[in-house]
Order: structure tokens, then sequence, then C-alpha cells
């Protein structure tokens, strides 16, 4: 009896100093997404039992990895130390993918122990309130990324974690933010100290989808050829790679490939034939994916299998391949679209590209065309307009160049001069005399002012101002001279009378040679009468 209670005492001493399990799931419990990478963990000490919904599970180990999650994982996990068992932990894998993008930009998963990655996180609408974290050497840490970076008018950002050693593979990178509880999708980076590795996706190969796994050497050496192997069965030899057109279920497995290889400088010229380690392949099942359209320039992304209550965002793919969100799609640009569904805890896949050119709208190919005829018009506006300046040019050209003001009298002065009087030009001249009675003088060849074919001047004086009478140019200097005109004068009895004097050749008003007087008597009048212009002086005259 006393033995009996003594183990008793024994057993209820070391249960009372054991602390109960607690399972840790990396990247949470808050979201998981199919093809995420999950890592269990159960603290405490003793041998180590999990189970899957009260099912005994045979993994041994303290720390459960599994890889690419779909909708068979989902369900209650909790593990066992000796006698005492955790509280369990829900997990729900959801058929989507998260709202945040973090992807790969180095492009190589299985990297030399010692080296890093370059990760870039893409989101929608700003990067305030995210981060990102990694788990490696079964501990999660956070990254450190500047502040500055993380700003709500940014939507990518690159991202530098630090080194991966020997005891820190695989490591997984995922971001999330702070109060949303919102995530990216896991990146998973393996680490190898052999010149040869096995490249393949960072993510599970979806299923369906293409497939290429290539056979590396560091160095940038000579490959001859390499083989390729699946759970330890050669499927081929190539050169690097190994295609699989269309991902099945079956294609899931433990993948390695053997490289024979050698360097240029290798002065024995001997190859090398080295073997990777191996990389789990897992597949994950095609999402949801929708179809993006186009007419008349209006894209339209429709997906009937996608979550209720959904909405649909349209990206620009960029010559880099990175995704821009087309928040106004009435601006379109040259390029490829694609679409997806939006809802509360995910999106959809990306619809497969379209290419679009935007087309011209009615009112802008108006515009267009009355642009160019406008710079039509106004080109052969230019064109005549230059024409018409180049011809005044031409005919003013054609004329000398005038003088103004007192350069013209002094010029007309000095050809007069040169001329020697004769056949030259006088000035038109008034003198204060002439002023008053109203002269103006003629531009006389000879000296005098009645001379020699000259021109006198046209005079009128009071008296003939009253009787009406202007004097004529005379060839001499008197009135009535010889070849002179006589006076067209008109008498007050002429007036009254009608009568116009006519010129005559000689100084009396009806000389010889003379001109008539066109009169009209009152008589004439009434018969309506006119008198001829006679040759003689007379009136009648011959």
């Amino acid at each position: 009896m006393e033995r009996i209670l003594f183990v008793f005492t024994v057993f209820i001493a070391l249960t009372e100093g054991q602390v109960k399990p607690e399972v840790t799931i990396w990247p949470g419990t808050k979201e998981i997404y199919s093809g995420d990478t999950l890592v269990l963990s159960c603290n405490g000490s003793g041998q180590v039992t999990w189970f899957l919904n009260d099912q005994k599970n045979d993994h041994p180990n303290e720390t459960w990895i599994i890889s690419a999650v779909s909708t068979r994982n989902s369900g209650s996990y909790s593990c066992q130390r000796d006698s005492l068992r955790s509280d369990p932990k829900n997990i729900t894998v959801l058929e989507y993918i998260p709202p945040a993008t973090l992807s790969l930009i180095s492009d190589l998963p299985v990297i030399t122990q010692g080296d890093s990655v370059v990760l870039e996180l893409q989101v929608d609408e700003g990067l305030e309130g995210w981060f990102c974290r990694v788990y490696k050497g079964h501990r999660a840490r956070r990254i450190i990324i500047r502040s500055t970076l993380m700003s709500s008018n940014e939507t990518r950002v690159q991202i530098h974690p630090k080194t991966l050693l020997e005891n820190e593979s695989p490591a997984l990178y995922w971001c999330e933010h702070k109060t949303t509880k919102k995530r990216s999708n896991l990146i998973t980076i393996t680490t190898t100290d052999k010149m040869v590795m096995l490249e393949t996706l960072p993510e599970p190969a979806t299923l369906g989808k293409e497939l290429t796994l290539q056979c590396l050497v560091w160095g940038q050496p000579i490959i001859s050829e390499a083989a390729f192997f699946k759970d330890g069965k050669q499927l081929s030899i190539s050169s690097f790679a190994y295609k699989i057109a269309q991902v099945k279920q079956d294609d899931e497995g433990s993948y390695h490939c053997k490289a024979t290889y050698k360097f240029k400088d290798n002065k024995s010229n001997l190859p090398h034939t080295v073997a990777s380690d191996p990389q789990v392949l897992k597949t994950k099942a095609a999402l949801p994916q929708p179809v993006l359209t186009n007419k008349g320039n209006d894209m339209s992304c429709t997906c009937e299998k996608c979550a209720p209550n959904h909405t649909y965002r349209y990206y620009y793919k960029g010559e880099d391949g990175k995704l821009m969100w087309v928040k106004d799609r009435t601006v379109l640009r040259d390029g490829k679209y694609m679409c997806r569904a939006v809802w509360a805890k995910g999106v959809s896949m990306l619809s497969q590209p379209i290419h679009i050119t935007p087309g011209i709208s009615w009112i802008i190919l108006i515009l267009v065309i009355l642009g160019i005829l406008l710079f039509v018009a106004l080109i052969i506006y230019c064109i005549k307009r230059k024409r018409a300046i180049d011809a005044a040019k031409a005919q003013d050209a054609a004329y000398e160049e005038l003088p103004q003001g007192k350069d013209a009298i002094e010029m007309q002065k000095a050809k007069a001069g040169e001329q020697g009087g004769e056949g030259g030009y006088e000035a038109l001249k008034r003198s204060k005399t002439d002023e008053k009675e109203g002269v103006y003088h003629t531009l006389g060849a000879g000296e005098g002012k009645g001379g020699e074919g000259g021109y006198e001047a046209l005079k009128r004086s009071k008296t003939d101002e009253k009787e009406g009478e202007y004097q004529t140019l005379g060839a001499e200097g008197g009135k009535g001279g010889e070849g002179g005109y006589e006076a067209l004068k008109r008498s007050k009895t002429d007036e009254k009378e009608g009568e116009y004097q006519t010129l005559g050749a000689e100084g009396g008003k009806g000389g010889e040679g003379g001109y008539e007087a066109l009169k009209i008597s009152k008589t004439d009048e009434k018969e309506g009468e006119y008198q001829t212009l006679g040759a003689g002086g007379g009136k009648g005259g011959e």
C-alpha cells in the first residue's frame, strides 16, 4: 500500500510540473490560401504525436511542414507531449488568392548557403500598414523595411532580406497588414551547398499549366547533358531543362537532376557529374479565372465560378511584366490588359491577357480632320502672301526711288542746272503778289516769264474774276500774242444771252483763225438753235 501511494505521488508531481503543449502555425490561422506552405510547431518536451481531426498522424517531429495546402488540409490540428494534449487549432483553406502579391525578383528559389534573395510586394491600395516576415531556423522574424517606402501613395516596394545560412532552410517569406490582417502569398526559398541545383517555381505548380524544371550549375560551365529524376526514376536526358506541358496531380513527387559539365579553363579536360539536392514538387488546383473581353474599347470582365458579391479590377501589363491597376477605363493606352475578381478575403486568378489598341472616337476624328484642314489653309495663305510680297518687291525694284521733301527740290534744281536751263523744268512758284491775284507760274523752258517755248502763268485778275475770265497759256509774253490762246471770257452781257467766248488764234475776239463764240440767243433758245464755231472773226464769218 505504501508503494502504490509513493508511485501515485511521484506521478502527480511530474504531472503538475509539466506544461501543456501549444500548437503554433505560421503564417497564422487568420487566412490560409490554397497553395500556401504551413509550418506547425508543438512546443514543450517529450515525445510528440500529431492529430488531424482527432486522427493520429504519423509525423514524428515537433515541426510539421505541409506544402501546397488545399481544401483537403482544412480541419482541426493538435499535438500531444507524453500524456498532455494541446488545444486544437482550426484551419480553413480558402480556394482563392491573397489580395497582395509577393514575387521573387531574383528568379532563383534555390540559392547557395550565405546568399540572399530580392522580393517585391505589390498591393492595389497603398503600402501603409503593411509589414513582412520570414520564418527560418524554427523562428519567425520581422523584416526591416524603411518606413518612408511604406506610404499610402506607394503600391510597390522591393524587399532585401538577410542572407540564409545552412540551418535556416527552407525559409518562408510573406507580408501582412497590421490592422486588416490581409496578407500576401508565401514564397519558399531553399539553400544548397552543391554546384548543381534543380530550379523550380517558388510556389506550387498549378494543375493544367505548363511547368519547366531547370538543371543549373554555378559558375556557368559547359553542360554536356542533364538527366532528370522523379522519386529516383530517370525521366529523360536533355541539355538543361525538363518541360511538363500540363501539370497533373500525378506529377507531384521528389525531383532531382544530375548534370555533366566542365569549365573552360579545366586543364585536365575531365568532365564532372554531380547530382542536385531533391526538391519536392507540389501542385495546387487551378482557381477560378475570369474572362476579359473588349468591345469598342470598353473592357468587360466576367467570372462565373468566383465567390459572390465580388467586384472587378483591371490591370495594364507593362513591358517589364508588372501590373498597374487601371482605375479609369475611359483612358486606355496601347498594350496588354488583364482583370481579376476581388472580394473581402481574396482575389481570383488573373485573366488571360488581351491586347487593346484604343480607337479614335468620331469627335476626336472630326477635330483631327478640322485641324488638318486649318493647317493646310494656313500653309496656302502663307504661300499666296509670300508670292504677293515677292511680286510687290519685284515691281518696286523696276522704279527708281524718288527722294522726298527738300531733297526732291534740290535734285530738280540740279538737273535744271546741268541741262543749261533749256529743256529743264522750272519750279512751280507762287509769289506773294501772285498769291494775292491767284496766279501760279508755269514750268518755263526759257529765262523769261513769257519767253519763247515757255508757258505763261495761269492768271486770274480781280477784273477777270468779276467777269469770269481765265487767261490762256500764251506762246508769247503778250496776252494776245501770236500763237497764243485767247482768254475764255464771259461778259455780263454774254452771261445774259448765254454766250461763251471761243479760244481765238489772234488777240481779237473775232480774229482770223479764231473760234466763234457758241452763242444762244433768246430767239435761238426758243427755236432750239445753237451757233457753230466759225473759222473767221465775225459771228457769221467763213
